[in-house]
């Protein structure tokens, strides 16, 4: 990549690149005539067929004024003089591998190289720097709790996905159908029961004596009707009695006279 004088790169990464001209004197990630100002950048993985210089070629003013990524494998891989601040170079003791990714699709309007969980160029970058940018390359937030990776890409913490709440489902009540009623049937015995022999009343037997004297008695009692008086005696008392209180007295039982009798019979 070749420089215009006066740039000023904030926040780049430069990798993946190779220099296929062996007299060009190396520089796989720039090649540098002018005064260039970079800052929080990567510059890592490049190549060269020239026997030096595989990330920078430099002929110019390559000044690095704030914290950046050169190289891999601790070795910076620069051909030509760098002007630069003590520290503000970092040369990574591992392969660019286990610094960046390849370049891909990782969102936004074009590919980047993103950053790894383990990188070293994470959060070494100078967040003070003046003109430094929002966003990362993506349009991802350039600061992440207040600090600054190296390059164009912003590293963000994976989010925890949180389990959604508990919801104890809503119990459905459940309805008991109503018990059916209690049917009583009435059990009607079958024991036989003995007949009823029928009641047959006594015959009556009317006698009839002179008025006002009205005389009936059934088979013991004598019944003797004396206007709304009525008394009752032992059939035998009553006739005897009826005798000797009366000087005279016809009896009739069904039209046949039964004086003599009664009077043989209480004598």
């Amino acid at each position: 990549m070749m420089l215009l004088s006066g740039e000023r790169w904030l926040g780049c990464a430069i990798s993946g690149n190779k220099a296929t001209d062996p007299s060009s004197g190396g520089g796989g990630g720039i090649v540098n005539n002018v005064t260039v100002n970079v800052t929080n950048s990567i510059i890592s993985g490049n190549e060269s067929t020239a026997t030096v210089g595989p990330e920078i070629n430099n002929g110019g003013a390559l000044n690095f004024t704030g914290n950046n990524l050169v190289g891999q494998n601790n070795t910076l891989g620069i051909g030509g003089g760098i002007s630069s601040g003590a520290g503000n170079v970092i040369t990574p003791s591992v392969p660019t591998s286990q610094i960046i990714g390849p370049l891909a699709n990782n969102g936004g309007p074009t590919q980047t190289h993103a950053l790894l969980p383990d990188s070293p160029a994470l959060a070494v970058g100078d967040p003070s720097q003046t003109g430094l940018p929002a966003t990362d390359q993506r349009g991802e937030p350039r600061l992440r709790d207040g600090l600054l990776d190296l390059g164009a890409y912003q590293f963000q913490l994976p989010v925890t996905p949180t389990d959604p709440p508990t919801t104890t489902p809503a119990m459905t009540p459940v309805v008991q159908p109503p018990a059916a009623p209690l049917v009583v049937t009435p059990v009607t015995s079958t024991v036989p029961q003995p007949p009823v022999p029928p009641v047959t009343p006594p015959p009556t037997i009317f006698v009839f004596v002179p008025a006002p004297v009205e005389l009936k008695f059934p088979q013991e009692l004598l019944t003797i009707l004396q206007g709304q008086e009525q008394t009752q005696l032992p059939l035998e008392q009553s006739l005897c009695q009826l005798l000797e209180e009366r000087d005279e007295i016809v009896l009739e039982i069904d039209g046949v006279p039964v004086e003599s009798a009664l009077a043989a019979e209480c004598s």
